[in-house]
């Protein structure tokens, strides 16, 4: 009985270990994932932060544009008023369309700037989406197969447990038996 016991103790501990060293390996898979997502996610934002960067410079060049444009037509409409000398106002003229030239040629610099951070960051995000749709089902793929192996093990357990009982149960018919026979009388 003692044999039965030990051997029934022994098969609970190889079950224990087995399921034990089946859930560390399982979250051992899964926090290097999850690492591997947080340094892509790192990537991603700064990439998210240098794009709102662009964005903003851009809006900033665009405004200083509609400036420039604004106080070029400004100019002229001044210079029409007045009778001012001709090479006074054709030196504000040209320095007024240099300002808007350079100031348009800014504003197409970083408008395909952007558009190629833009592009670049979508294609990256889409990327970095599909990586964790597929550790998902990884991950779920990795609960479903523990579970099956939890109930695999809990089935072993209580396969043994029947073998157990089994081979108790001649013993305790017999010890029943033996009381039966001996009829104590209070």
């Amino acid at each position: 009985m003692k044999r039965e016991t030990a051997k029934h103790a022994t098969d609970h501990l190889y079950l224990a270990s087995k399921l034990r060293n089946g859930v560390r390996g399982a979250a051992t898979e899964i926090e290097h994932r999850v690492q591997l997502v947080r340094v892509k996610q790192r990537a991603l934002q700064k990439e998210l932060k240098e794009k709102k960067e662009r964005e903003r410079k851009m809006e900033q060049s665009e405004k200083k544009y509609e400036e420039d444009d604004k106080k070029l037509k400004d100019l002229e409409a001044e210079l029409e008023s007045q009778v001012a000398s001709v090479d006074e106002s054709d030196i504000l003229m040209e320095k007024a369309r240099g300002d808007i030239v350079n100031s348009r040629q800014e504003y197409v610099n970083l408008a395909e700037s952007l558009t190629t951070t833009t592009e670049k960051w979508v294609s990256d995000w889409k990327g970095f989406c599909d990586l964790c749709q597929m550790m998902e089902e990884d991950r779920l793929d990795e609960v479903k197969k523990l579970s099956r192996d939890y109930a695999s093990a809990i089935s072993e357990v209580c396969i043994a447990d029947d073998k157990v009982r089994l081979f108790f149960v001649p013993f305790v018919l017999l010890i029943y038996a033996g009381l039966q026979s001996h009829s104590y009388v209070a």
